[in-house]
């Protein structure tokens, strides 16, 4: 089955990322998510509200956005066929905006 964020997405999930432009990358990600099923973001409307939860309380839990992200990034937003490869090329840009959909919940 899809993953939360559709294989079809993936490639914009990982060009969303601009270490260098965080506002780009805020109108990448709001633009990749506009695209999602409904459903689908629904689902990571109430999965990221959780996450951001979570993350306010890290100086208890240790589960900063970072680590929540380092753990979630994989399952919610993959493609369809990886190679180690790229898996090892897109896990900075993947996990970079999943932090930054936990620490922008609104």
């Amino acid at each position: 089955p899809d993953p939360l964020g559709v294989f079809d997405l993936y490639p914009e999930w990982v060009a969303a990322y601009v270490p260098t432009d965080l506002e780009e990358t805020k109108t990448r990600i709001k633009r990749t998510l506009d695209s999602l099923p409904s459903t689908n973001y629904i689902i990571l409307s109430y999965l990221f509200g959780l996450l951001a939860s979570i993350s306010e309380s890290s100086s208890v839990t240790k589960m900063t956005a970072s680590n929540l992200a380092i753990c979630w990034a994989p399952n919610i937003l993959k493609a369809k066929e990886e190679s180690l490869a790229s898996v090892l090329s897109n896990t900075n840009a993947i996990n970079s905006v999943v932090t930054m959909l936990i620490v922008h919940y609104e």
